[in-house]
């Protein structure tokens, strides 16, 4: 950048709008326009999410899951007022994100295309932490485990403190439980969930 080269790596962060914003991956994210760059790139360069809340929200005024997070209210507020709020917006990229739509279907993963978007089980867990699926409450994947979780190793697990999850609130991830509610992640890295129309910390996701 103006003739002077930098290293950036997995973990390091910056600020957006006042906020924490940190890596978590290189090439991971599926880019929805490959020629955005001028030439041809299968991913966006690098993934990044926000450490604090932008905001308080429900996912839906109703509790309800259905549709999941193609549909949820939540999504299209990321991706218009959010989305136009942010001083780096012009240098956010579309990718194309994975998401289960119905909790008791796994086989239905389907796709959005995103340029905000909330973290999934599966790209945050990289065990089941003791419940019967491999991806926390999740019964599918939705996407692969970002970098940054991975080396952290991430089991969500009542009490245990990391540090790398200190948002300083609850927070939604996209993925659905049960027929009513979306997963949500503790401070201390254990998860839980809550129906779509409770409040939960907003910690999006983008990628330049």
């Amino acid at each position: 950048i103006n003739g002077k080269a930098d290293t950036l790596g997995i973990g390091d962060w910056t600020t957006v709008d006042g906020l924490q914003v940190r890596i978590l991956g290189f090439n991971h994210d599926e880019l929805t326009d490959q020629t955005i760059y001028g030439t041809t790139n299968t991913y966006a360069g690098i993934s990044f999410e926000f450490t604090e809340s932008l905001t308080t929200e429900a996912m839906n005024s109703s509790a309800t899951n259905i549709g999941g997070w193609g549909t949820c209210e939540l999504r299209g507020i990321l991706n218009s007022t959010i989305l136009d709020s942010l001083e780096n917006k012009s240098y956010i990229k579309e990718v194309t994100k994975q998401y289960v739509p119905t909790y008791n279907n796994p086989n239905s993963v389907t796709t959005t295309n995103d340029k905000l978007w909330l973290l999934s089980c599966s790209e945050i867990y990289t065990t089941g932490g003791g419940n019967s699926s491999s991806y926390a409450k999740n019964l599918a994947p939705e996407g692969e485990v970002y970098r940054f979780y991975k080396e952290w190793n991430l089991v969500p697990v009542v009490n245990v403190t990391h540090t790398c999850l200190s948002k300083g609130v609850t927070w939604w991830i996209r993925s659905v439980y049960s027929n009513t509610r979306f997963i949500n992640v503790f401070q201390s890295g254990a998860h839980s969930s809550k129906d779509a129309n409770a409040s939960c910390g907003v910690t999006p996701s983008f990628a330049i």
